[in-house]
């Protein structure tokens, strides 16, 4: 059932508590229950897992929100983000914050954000016990797009839809199912209405298990039709 409430992000998070059923599974879990520990994060409710009387994020409140695709999700975002002001619109975009091969770039001390999921199986499997590919990648679409959504609420326009323009996933390993991932977000650079952001899929061992590179573009008003 939709969730009447307003959903723009400005106001969800004061509408909206973190389900307790997700911060007990993930704090009885040691290596999760490590970052919840984080005093550098604040555990939140997880956006696109409500769904909106617009139909707007009913493929993961919905559709993969059973318990074979993904039984648990917990947000977890930085309390104090750093968003880099836009270089001008009309200029190339100025690179300084990442290498020219941006998946040989760092991961920051402090990522913007974590989801960490718990992924069931069979409904998620693309060959035996293996997270099938395309949904690894619409995972790292997903929380590199909220990722965004929390700088624009300090930066820019926080009811501005932000539509994905390009993705670039890169896949490491397999994604072993069922189990729990951490995926890890940060922002990259900003254009205009352009932003930029990477993201990585990682097990409990540090592992990187897939990874992208991704541009996102400000249009229109959220739960508006195109």
């Amino acid at each position: 059932m939709a969730d009447g409430r307003d959903h723009t992000i400005a106001t969800f998070f004061d509408t909206h508590a973190v389900p307790d059923a997700a911060l007990r599974h993930f704090s009885s879990i040691p290596w999760t229950a490590r970052l919840l520990r984080d005093g550098r994060y604040v555990a939140l409710p997880t956006f696109s897992r409500v769904l909106k009387e617009t139909g707007e994020d009913a493929f993961f409140a919905v559709t993969v929100n059973t318990p074979s695709t993904v039984a648990e999700a917990l947000c977890l975002r930085r309390r104090t983000l750093d968003t880099p002001p836009p270089t001008n619109a009309g200029s190339p975009f100025n690179r300084t914050t990442a290498p020219a091969n941006p998946y040989e770039a760092p991961v920051p001390a402090a990522p913007d954000a974590y989801l960490l999921l718990t992924l069931g199986s069979p409904g998620l499997d693309g060959h035996p016990n293996t997270l099938h590919g395309g949904f690894a990648t619409a995972i790292l679409d997903e929380v590199m797009g909220l990722c965004l959504m929390f700088h624009q609420m300090g930066a820019s326009d926080p009811t501005a839809a932000i539509f994905t323009a390009r993705l670039d996933t890169v896949y490491r390993r397999p994604v072993r199912t069922p189990g729990e991932v951490m995926v890890r977000t940060w922002l990259t650079g900003r254009q205009g209405r352009k932003w930029w952001a990477r993201g990585q899929i990682v097990d409990k061992d540090g592992t990187v298990l897939a990874e992208a590179e991704g541009m996102w573009i400000e249009a229109g008003k959220r739960g508006q039709r195109l």
